[in-house]
């Protein structure tokens, strides 16, 4: 494995940090940029280290490589639940072949979660003639969002590790389809709000940065997994204010203050809006063994 250095990105607006490990083995960002368009904008308005975390396992089965071992992916319940159950049984739990699985994009503070199962053509096909026998109803006055439970309950007796509809201790899932993807999370208000987001982070001009950057970087590369930083990652003083607001004017207004402190020696990292950490290179050495997906094709 080769590393690449790490290259710190400044503009008048913001400060970005993408860094890329791995070597260049085939594929842009333009999966994960379509991820983040579920994304809304109030994502960035959080005090935690860890905006989003995105997997792409199936980009391993479509470069012929090896098995992948995606260790982001331990933190996306229906990666962690394949990993556990192995592709039968996560097929039969989820109502979808395993060879059809995508890319996933998951955000939020637990328990108030959202997995957004991307570039899925044939998920409403396969899935939404069957909800009702795995416990999916539609949601009253909620048109078009179905659940299997009460939002955010404990349910032992239906826990199951293999099933990517319950969470670790049986908790419900709520699910819409939007496209090519099912939006799926702990409470259907969160569903709802994901399914018409208004602006997404994926418009953000410190995202475009970053995304960028790492196109540059990685030239053909894979992208198999990637986390969004926020401000709060690895700060030892107080966070500049409005540094979190996700409102545009806030940005503007604090571009100038940041630049001054950009343009200042100073030692560690400078301010920054938030960043993204990019796995391009599916032989990176990580701990979460997603196995099963070498066999799919």
């Amino acid at each position: 494995m080769r590393l690449l250095t790490p290259r710190w990105l400044m503009t008048r607006a913001v400060m970005a940090l993408p860094i890329w490990i791995g070597a260049a083995n085939a594929a842009p960002t333009d999966r994960l940029r379509e991820m983040l368009q579920h994304m809304p904008v109030e994502g960035v308005s959080t005090t935690s280290p860890l905006l989003a975390i995105y997997a792409d396992p199936g980009a391993v089965d479509r470069a012929d490589g090896p098995p992948s071992q995606v260790v982001l992916g331990s933190m996306i319940w229906p990666l962690a639940a394949l990993s556990m159950a192995g592709r039968d049984v996560w097929s039969a739990e989820t109502g979808m072949p395993a060879g059809e699985i995508g890319s996933f994009l998951t955000f939020g503070q637990p328990p108030k979660t959202v997995t957004i199962w991307g570039h899925l053509p044939n998920a409403e096909k396969h899935l939404k003639p069957n909800l009702q026998e795995r416990g999916f109803t539609a949601v009253t006055d909620m048109p078009g969002i179905y659940g299997n439970g009460e939002p955010m309950v404990p349910n032992l007796a239906r826990q199951s590790l293999g099933n990517p509809w319950r969470g670790a201790a049986g908790q419900a899932s709520f699910i819409a389809f939007d496209d090519c993807a099912i939006i799926q999370a702990t409470t259907p208000e969160a569903v709802a709000a994901v399914s018409d987001p208004g602006q997404t982070v994926a418009a953000l001009v410190f995202v475009k940065t970053a995304l960028d950057a790492i196109d540059s970087a990685a030239g053909d590369a894979l992208i198999t997994q990637a986390a969004f930083f926020s401000t709060a990652a690895g700060l030892d003083h107080a966070l500049p204010e409005g540094c979190l607001s996700a409102d545009p004017k806030t940005f503007q207004e604090l571009a100038a203050s940041l630049q001054s402190e950009i343009e200042t020696p100073q030692s560690g990292i400078p301010p920054y809006f938030g960043g993204f950490l990019a796995d391009p290179d599916f032989r990176s050495p990580c701990t979460f063994d997603c196995g099963h997906l070498s066999q799919l094709r």
